[in-house]
């Protein structure tokens, strides 16, 4: 199914995604819930609105791909966060932005990811500012000493339990790619705020199959 921005070339920039965003957040949960395990993963997201020949004829290459990065509540299957660049960029370098704004959303208890973001600066950070612990597969380099103090705790305290939940975010990529599709609007700026969108409205979506779920778990109570 094509994108529904696909029709036409939207000027996004005239609407605030953040607020938005937020209201669908405060449909889950309540002032002071926090969050048990958050997945946090990365993807890109092709242009759909001109192929690379039709590119080459007119010898105007457009932008193609946007890095989107995004953090899963893998109980409620529910976006807490998300970063999104025009170009291809290391997992690490969105990382920071990532935590500290789906931390300031939703407060979370541990935080998975992958090995792209073994680092000691991430350690440092969810351990240190947040209070939260991140578990992070060890890139093991052969004849490397593995440096770092929280690192170094990953051999000890990594839980593979939990760490499986990490999986989580990539189902959340496939359904967003699946449901949405592309991005069909042209411009950069545009592309980037119809991925905000696209977040948006699976939030907007899921909250319905949320809520229909209580419904008949209420029905089925034995009172």
């Amino acid at each position: 199914m094509k994108s529904a921005f696909q029709s036409i070339d939207v000027d996004f920039t005239r609407f605030s995604t953040e607020p938005i965003f937020k209201k669908t957040l405060d449909l889950f949960y309540k002032n002071r819930d926090s969050i048990d395990i958050t997945a946090i993963d990365s993807t890109g997201f092709t242009s759909g609105y001109c192929s690379n020949y039709y590119s080459w004829r007119i010898k105007k290459w457009r932008r193609s791909y946007v890095k989107t990065s995004i953090s899963v509540d893998v109980s409620k299957f529910v976006i807490t966060g998300y970063k999104v660049s025009g170009k291809p960029v290391h997992d690490a370098k969105h990382a920071k932005t990532l935590l500290l704004q789906c931390h300031c959303n939703r407060r979370s208890r541990y935080y998975v990811t992958d090995k792209a973001y073994d680092s000691e600066n991430i350690h440092e950070l969810t351990r240190e500012k947040l209070g939260s612990i991140a578990i992070v597969p060890l890139r093991q380099l052969e004849r490397k000493r593995i440096k770092g103090r929280y690192r170094k705790k990953m051999i000890h305290e990594f839980d593979n339990k939990i760490y499986s939940m990490r999986n989580l975010s990539e189902t959340m990529f496939s359904v967003l790619k699946r449901k949405y599709g592309k991005t069909y609007v042209r411009k950069y700026r545009n592309q980037v705020k119809e991925v905000k969108f696209k977040v948006i409205l699976h939030n907007l979506d899921n909250h319905q199959d949320y809520v229909f779920s209580l419904d008949e778990d209420f029905y089925k109570a034995d009172f």
